[in-house]
């Protein structure tokens, strides 16, 4: 699908337990909570504001070094590296709403899964309307963990994107990322995992 690309194995196991102990050391403050069975950190100043007001931590920056050095953030064509991340950590089973991640920033945005394998699912706008997690999905993204997703361009405008709340995944004809070692019909059982996003903020 134009504009979406999913890399396996971006960052190693033991890169993978670096990173969870620096999530697990972020001060209570700095999470807030969503929907059931979700909670967000973010670094860079707060989503809502339309200025970058806080500088990344060296943990974050090294992760923002690594997607440039690999060619999936096109620094001038965006206007500047990620300067902005998001950490979801969902229970096992919780969804994610479909949604866009709209105009506030850039229309590019790099994300890591950590912990555990998911589904990632892309929806027609219409899917918001009713804010249904588990609504019919046009495609679905396999996601497994240490990979990144990247999510740009008419993808990042024209699609939602979320994830249905259930224990467990299963790989079917609509997973249009399947590799060789993928087995269709394979079940996916849900652990936790956290999602850190990569964007870069809009300065307005």
């Amino acid at each position: 699908m134009p504009s979406i690309t999913v890399v396996r194995n971006f960052v190693s196991a033991a890169d993978e337990d670096a990173l969870l102990a620096n999530i697990a050391a972020a001060p209570a403050e700095r999470w807030t909570g969503g929907r059931p069975g979700r909670r967000t950190a973010n670094w860079g100043g707060r989503p809502g504001e339309p200025f970058v007001r806080e500088s990344l931590p060296p943990w974050i920056s090294a992760l923002v070094d690594a997607i440039v050095r690999s060619g999936l953030w096109p620094v001038d064509t965006i206007g500047g590296p990620p300067n902005h991340c998001l950490v979801n950590e969902y229970e096992a089973g919780a969804g994610l709403t479909p949604h866009t991640d709209g105009v506030m920033y850039a229309p590019h945005v790099c994300t890591l899964s950590l912990g555990s394998d998911v589904l990632l699912d892309l929806h027609a706008p219409s899917a918001a309307d009713d804010a249904e997690e588990n609504a019919r999905p046009l495609a679905s993204l396999l996601l497994r963990r240490r990979s990144l997703n990247v999510y740009a361009g008419p993808a990042y405008s024209g699609l939602f994107h979320g994830i249905a709340q259930r224990e467990q995944d299963v790989l079917d004809e609509r997973v249009i990322n399947l590799e060789a070692e993928d087995a269709p019909g394979e079940i996916i059982p849900r652990g936790r995992r956290w999602s850190v996003v990569f964007v870069h903020k809009l300065q307005r």
